[in-house]
């Protein structure tokens, strides 16, 4: 077996490991760990008005090395031009150099619409059918280590949890809309014309058909403790549940028997101080004296080794929110449940009377969640009716009517299947949440009586909460329950908001915990693991890792084959 990097190497994010195994002289058998995105890399080159093009973001992010060109696991309509059985690029081409013969594209111009590497579909068709990648792993839905799969190939098997797979969801059914936004199900684009209401009937388009071919990608799921194969290949994955700021967490134990038994083991990102200690104690028994032939390891604190606890931070919110005569706004990422837990269990702590105030994304994903019955999520049902309440915003007209959010339908219910033409009663019953949430008017009136969950891009809400009377008072505080490199990201703006609106900097606490491991952590997992190689990715400093009395690879080569 060999083991292959091409992301997550000196940098925090990114992951992408790719395995091989052959089985005597055959065409070796692949999985992906993880596929996500670099930003470090990916900030080097865009920001937030100089983004990848709408029409190509995969060749695009190729071209500037953001993603790795592997043949083999890309799909076809993104790497070139998908035709039809009724129009040709060739057709194009000769149409457009009669229109403007000064302007003619010629042969060695074709690059503009192709690229050199090799689809999957293309790949298999060179290969008699074998695909070059066979199956992907998904530790979890960090978009660090998940958000390039809208450029794989939709028929590639994604192996993650239910939970997982439920995140991903959530996410692609509130984003917006576009190929990076196909994460369980891929809209093939082709070439078309537009219609006959278009400014140019007829002109040429490379766009998914309204009834264009929709695939919907193959999920399996990965269920904690179990042992599966991956589906016509030699790899055996062993399952175990991580403790991480995401739920659905998985590390995997991936390994052949023929012709010899070799073994990989992948933590994905992990902590050891979080609301699940259960999940901690296991992960230590299941992995005592494992002895790996490779442990590829995160190494995210391992510079640090701050003894942070996820308890730590609920007492101290609690603490805060119950000496606070005003309105308590406060920050984290909205797809940590966890710390949602944490932020409810403050409040009650604080013995407050507070409405727990949060956004429609967060209120979707709860809803969504709760919905597949987990433990994790079963505090949910002691909510009591009231407590927690999802925030109505302004959209549109500004004026609150049901016709704001059209283009945004999980702000006023769960069901966002509705279009248009529904009728009255079938839509009013799929935006029950419209006549349920709390609008920015009602906070400003009594700010004192909530707790709002802010996330620093939906800002501009305060400019409607902190109208001109409670402007002039300053008794708000912001608790930014988020790590302080994500508090500074921002140049200074998320201070200068906060000012603005008379929270000054004394009134501004930061209290987190992290959702990785720490230095002590990390060392312990090795010492505990034994493993006879260890590979320390998603790390700027995986140097830190050689006082350790393994075979540490420090120096990872990106797309090197390393003998496991």
């Amino acid at each position: 077996m060999k083991v292959s990097f091409f992301g997550g190497v000196r940098t925090v994010g990114g992951n992408c490991v790719i395995l091989e195994h052959a089985l005597s002289d055959e065409e070796p058998f692949r999985i992906m760990i993880d596929f996500g995105k670099n930003f470090k890399d990916y900030d080097d080159y865009y920001e937030a008005f100089l983004r990848p093009r709408g029409i190509q973001p995969l060749r695009d992010q190729l071209a500037l090395g953001l993603l790795p060109k592997i043949d083999g696991i890309y799909r076809k309509d993104l790497l070139g031009i998908n035709e039809n059985a009724e129009i040709s690029l060739k057709e194009i081409i000769e149409s457009h150099n009669v229109m403007v013969p000064n302007h003619a594209i010629g042969k060695e111009d074709l690059d503009l619409w192709s690229s050199s590497v090799i689809s999957y579909e293309d790949y298999k068709k060179e290969h008699d059918g074998k695909p070059y990648l066979d199956a992907v792993l998904l530790s979890h839905a960090h978009v660090d280590h998940s958000s390039n799969i809208p450029f794989l190939d939709p028929n590639i098997p994604i192996y993650c949890s239910g939970i997982t797979r439920a995140y991903l969801q959530v996410t692609e059914e509130i984003s917006a809309k576009g190929i990076e936004a196909e994460i369980t199900r891929a809209k093939i684009r082709q070439i078309s014309t537009t219609s006959k209401s278009s400014y140019f009937p007829g002109s040429y388009t490379y766009k998914a058909p309204k009834k264009g071919e929709l695939i919907k990608r193959k999920f399996v799921e990965t269920t904690n403790g179990s042992e599966i194969q991956i589906e016509k290949t030699p790899f055996h994955v062993k399952v175990l549940e991580t403790d991480h700021s995401i739920l659905g967490s998985q590390a995997f134990l991936v390994f052949v028997n023929e012709p010899d038994r070799k073994s990989v083991f992948y933590t994905g990102d992990l902590r050891f101080h979080g609301r699940k200690e259960d999940v901690t104690e296991n992960f230590f028994r299941d992995t005592a004296d494992l002895s790996p032939d490779c442990l590829i390891i995160e190494g995210t604190r391992i510079t640090s080794n701050k003894p942070d606890n996820e308890h730590i931070v609920e007492e101290r919110c609690a603490e805060i929110i119950k000496e606070s005569p005003g309105l308590v706004v406060i920050g984290f990422s909205w797809r940590d449940v966890n710390r949602f837990e944490t932020i409810l269990n403050a409040i009650r702590k604080s013995n407050s009377e507070r409405i727990f105030v949060i956004s429609s994304k967060l209120n979707f994903l709860l809803n969504r969640l709760k919905s597949l019955k987990i433990k994790d999520v079963q505090f949910l049902n002691e909510i009591q009716p009231g407590q927690v309440m999802p925030y109505l915003p302004r959209k549109a007209s500004g004026f609150y009517t049901l016709g704001d959010y059209v283009y945004s339908k999980h702000d006023v219910g769960f069901d966002i299947t509705w279009e248009r033409g529904s009728k009255t009663r079938e839509a009013r019953s799929n935006t029950s949440l419209y006549y349920e949430s709390i609008r920015a008017y009602e906070i400003a009136r009594n700010p004192s009586k909530f707790v709002l969950f802010l996330d620093y891009y939906d800002f501009n809400e305060l400019i409607d909460i902190f109208n001109e009377k409670l402007i002039t008072r300053a008794d708000s505080i912001y608790i930014g329950a988020i790590s302080e490199y994500v508090l500074k990201e921002n140049n200074g703006r998320l201070q200068n908001w906060l000012r603005h609106f008379k929270i000054s900097d004394d009134l501004q606490f930061q209290v987190h915990a992290s959702g990785h491991a720490c230095r002590d952590d990390l060392f312990k997992i090795i010492s505990n693991m034994k493993p006879k190689k260890v590979f320390p990715i998603h790390t700027e400093k995986p140097e830190e890792f050689e006082v350790v009395p393994h075979n540490v690879i420090s120096n990872i080569k990106i797309g090197k084959k390393y003998e496991i």
